[in-house]
């Protein structure tokens, strides 16, 4: 996360990491401008990317009486959001300078974790129990490094390209939460996660979701897309969140050798949890090991536990 010249991994039993590339904040334009003066969208988590123009998705729209009409009354008794957003602290960290958190960082990061997961939980599994699918355990794997790179964004904006960038489209919850915390989403839009119609579908898409900076593709996609911004952004750093999974796509083989030829600022968090869609990995793929697979492309490779915060910090700063 320093000024390394050479691309790291840092793989924790859930997550990995390596060097990367941001967006220069600097170029938002007069549109979102404008845009943050009309409304209480958060900034912090812009890049060239962002589409300014598509509106927020807000309880007045007619989208959500729609979408609340399709339910038929059978959860009007139910509180359709039961968290309060404003219990996540947005706290900014400089973690070129900071070398290990203080009691109060620990104690903010812990309890933005918490909250992260709960309502992620609840959403996810809204769209679940509703036939939609919910994936809800790759989201949550990952919040500890979402919420600490958000820290880092905050802390930094002139280092990063403050987005989260993710190569596991199916894990989309994570954008939407961001989504509403920034405000570009009313928190009862969740309710309908992945619902047809809703604009929140199963993988990221740019241009369709207020607030959401890119589109996923399939696993494997991202890095080669993580690695353009890089070269694109010489001297900011570029994350993405990676996953056991998408590593073992041939895409991310080439992007990794182009990572290092090239010495991009590249850094990965990979959820290495030998869990993916077909299995266990080390049943249906022996001998495979990702620590040793990205090592030997000439990474630097970190294996941390992705739960404890602490050990988990001081692999990624």
């Amino acid at each position: 996360l320093t000024s390394v010249k050479e691309p790291r991994v840092v793989t924790f039993s859930c997550a990995l990491i390596f060097p990367f590339t941001l967006f220069d904040t600097g170029t938002v334009n007069q549109v979102q401008k404008q845009l943050f003066a009309m409304t209480d969208i958060d900034p912090t988590h812009q890049s060239p990317n962002h589409m300014a123009s598509i509106p927020v998705m807000d309880t007045s729209a007619p989208l959500y009486s729609t979408l609340r009409s399709s339910l038929n009354g059978s959860d009007s008794d139910l509180n359709p959001f039961p968290f309060s957003l404003s219990a996540y602290e947005k706290i900014a960290i400089n973690p070129f300078t900071t070398s290990t958190l203080s009691p109060s960082q620990l104690s903010s990061i812990t309890a933005n974790i918490k909250l992260c997961r709960d309502i992620i939980t609840f959403f996810t599994s809204c769209g679940n129990k509703s036939g939609y699918g919910g994936h809800t355990g790759g989201a949550f794997d990952t919040v500890p490094e979402v919420v600490m790179f958000d820290a880092f964004f905050r802390g930094c904006p002139d280092k990063f390209i403050p987005v989260f960038y993710d190569e596991a489209g199916h894990r989309v919850a994570t954008q939407y939460l961001m989504c509403a915390l920034d405000g570009y989403i009313s928190p009862e839009f969740l309710r309908f996660y992945r619902k047809g119609g809703s604009n929140l579908p199963g993988h990221p898409e740019l241009g369709l979701t207020p607030g959401v900076q890119f589109s996923s593709g399939r696993l494997g996609h991202m890095w080669g897309t993580i690695n353009g911004l890089a070269i694109a952004n010489p001297t900011k750093n570029v994350l993405l969140l990676g996953s056991d999974g998408s590593q073992m796509e041939g895409n991310d083989a080439e992007a990794a050798r182009l990572c290092v030829a090239q010495s991009l600022n590249v850094k990965l968090v990979i959820d290495d949890n030998d869990i993916t869609i077909t299995g266990h990995p080390t049943a249906y793929l022996p001998g495979y090991d990702l620590e040793k697979t990205l090592s030997g492309h000439g990474l630097e490779v970190k294996a941390v536990d992705g739960e404890n915060v602490e050990e988990l910090y001081a692999a990624v700063r």
